[in-house]
């Protein structure tokens, strides 16, 4: 007994440490590719989506964010070697790939960029971007961008603390929800994380309720958030919230003013200290979730295993759906990195394995039962994918360093046919 945990707390720990890096900086163990597939992606007609030959993006950069114009344009961040050093830019891209030269924000010196981790186009046609900055001398969370592209400077910093991180999304009706994390205590190791929703202009909700949720580190506490149609939130990652009769751990959801949804309870409880990273929801509102899990465990009943390998799927009310079988390939090095889905409810997954001390990212689709389409693989050898974005129906933009026809791209398109 002691044998066989012992060999899966060393899975996890594993497990752990790769999913809370984007890049891997150490070598992982050669494993064999679990779905053998073709080198050279399909191309033919039938095939679901195909990689767009008529996007031709600029190179020499990678990316990890991005959001696309109510013209099409593409405002993405762009990430430059540079003398040792990473420089770190905006940039605005044609609806073809191309670098629209007339988007500049360099020429405005008043302001550096530190980190980015995430960009969103606002209801009037300004930029709101979200990371870490120093404008004018003063350390910053959020930066707007005018429709002019210069740093708007009549914007005022929300009032939402210190936080040793900050990420947000987008809501259906144009808000921004915007999540901190800082340590509380000096002494101790007291985090606390709060959710804020912003305006369409970028100032500060007031009518959103923020609450103080408990954390084990500094580490990104909501991994995921997912606004839906009907003005609820998900929030996923780690992380609990409540009192001991009403707790809801690891993920929730909100109402539209920012209370705790208890209708919706996740009662399972993952192996040892693993978490949620990635959430997609159906459009029958059943919930896919991913990250560094292999089981998730009903404490409410003895030895009740249900082995998830790094994807499971929830009904609406937070209860596992059986009926979804999760693919076993997903393991220690075969680990999924991002989700989404189709208008149809299939499910584009973004995973990465490591052969002979190499890495190759893939695309590939499940079906609404959880089976893996091996007719269908994008594979990309020696390419990091940071994310996905959906640019619209059926049609996504991947970002980071894509390996294509020997080119690395910070960006490709993949469309249906």
């Amino acid at each position: 007994m002691k044998r066989h945990l012992y060999k899966f707390l060393i899975l996890f720990m594993a497990m752990a440490v790769l999913a809370s890096c984007k890049e891997e900086n150490e070598p992982i163990p050669d494993t064999p590719n679990p779905n053998p597939v073709d080198e050279n992606p399909p191309s033919s007609s039938n095939a679901l989506l195909i990689n767009d030959p008529t996007f031709k993006a600029a190179t020499g950069f990678t990316s990890a964010n991005a959001a696309v114009q109510p013209d099409g344009k593409i405002i993405l961040d762009g990430y430059y070697a540079a003398n040792g050093q990473t420089v770190i830019k905006i940039l605005r891209l044609n609806k073809n790939g191309s670098l629209d030269s007339s988007f500049d924000i360099d020429q405005d010196k008043s302001w550096i960029i530190k980190n980015i981790s995430g960009i969103f186009i606002l209801a009037d046609g300004k930029v709101l971007i979200c990371g870490e900055f120093t404008i004018k001398g003063q350390r910053a969370f959020l930066a707007r961008l005018t429709t002019t592209e210069a740093l708007d400077n009549s914007y005022v910093q929300p009032n939402i603390g210190v936080p040793a991180s900050v990420n947000f999304q987008r809501t259906a009706s144009g808000k921004v929800l915007v999540s901190t994390t800082e340590k509380t205590s000096s002494v101790y190791n007291y985090v606390a994380a709060k959710l804020f929703r912003l305006n369409s202009d970028g100032s500060l909700d007031n009518g959103f309720n923020v609450k103080n949720y408990d954390v084990p580190s500094t580490s990104d506490a909501f991994r995921s958030i997912v606004p839906l149609v009907n003005g609820k939130i998900i929030i996923a990652g780690i992380f609990s919230v409540g009192d001991d009769n009403m707790r809801r751990q690891d993920i929730a959801r909100l109402n539209a003013d920012g209370s705790v949804d208890f209708s919706f309870n996740f009662k399972e409880k993952f192996n040892y200290a693993a978490s949620i990273s990635r959430v997609t929801v159906q459009s029958d509102g059943k919930i896919v979730i991913s990250g560094a899990f292999t089981w998730i465990t009903d404490p409410n009943i003895r030895d009740a295993n249900y082995y998830y390998y790094g994807m499971a799927r929830l009904n609406p009310d937070g209860d596992i759906d059986h009926s979804f079988n999760a693919p076993k390939a997903f393991t220690y090095s075969n680990y999924i990195n991002d989700i989404t889905t189709l208008s149809d409810n299939r499910i584009l997954a973004h995973w990465k394995s490591f052969t002979n001390n190499q890495a190759k990212s893939y695309i590939e689709f499940l079906g609404n039962n959880g089976g893996i389409d091996n007719s269908y693989v994008f594979q990309f050898q020696y390419s990091n994918i940071n994310s996905i974005l959906r640019e619209a129906p059926d049609q996504f933009l991947l970002l980071g360093e894509i390996t294509v026809d020997n080119t690395v791209y910070p960006i490709i398109r993949l469309k249906k046919p």
